[in-house]
């Protein structure tokens, strides 16, 4: 950087190449209010761990476009994409590449903890009927005994119908 600043300082007249930096107003431009409360937010309990998984921290910085967005700001000025599909206009600062990358290194840094929808397997389906058998065989009552059988139905319908893939049936 230094070596280019000066090539081109000497080589051409130029009065300014670097931009003036700093802001001569003490103000909040690219987020860190929110940042900060986000960060703050980040820190309260959550379910699977001693604090908030990144999914559930966002939620900070996209109430607080919610509300900036419905203020007199709304579609102002600068655009961003959302997706390849949706470009909004906004001049919130959470939109803005500093907050952009603030929650990318946030993301990097707490890491995720996944807890999965998974598939049951036929060990899991067998232990399961053992249990509905256990329960059927020491049902007294009719009623109830067409309960288990119904729900023991279900299950093997839907992991039957499970093997499949995802191909729908008419």
């Amino acid at each position: 950087m230094e070596l280019d600043y000066r090539g081109a300082m000497g080589a051409f007249d130029l009065k300014y190449l670097i931009p003036p930096l700093g802001c001569p107003q003490v103000r909040d431009r690219v987020g860190m209010a929110v940042a900060l409360t986000t960060l703050l937010a980040s820190l309260r309990p959550g379910i699977y761990a001693r604090h908030l998984q990144f999914e559930a921290m966002r939620k900070t910085p996209t109430w607080y476009a919610n509300v900036y967005n419905a203020g007199q700001a709304y579609r102002t000025h600068s655009l961003y994409a959302k997706d390849d599909r949706k470009l909004h206009a906004t001049t919130c600062s959470t939109a803005g590449e500093w907050f952009v990358r603030f929650k990318h290194g946030a993301r990097l840094r707490m890491g995720e903890i996944r807890r999965q929808n998974e598939a049951i397997s036929s060990v899991m389906v067998h232990a399961i009927l053992k249990l509905v058998n256990q329960d059927w065989e020491a049902s007294m009552n009719e009623e109830d005994k067409a309960d288990i059988e119904e729900f023991a139905s279900y299950l093997l319908i839907a992991y039957g119908l499970a093997l499949r893939g995802g191909k729908k049936f008419p």
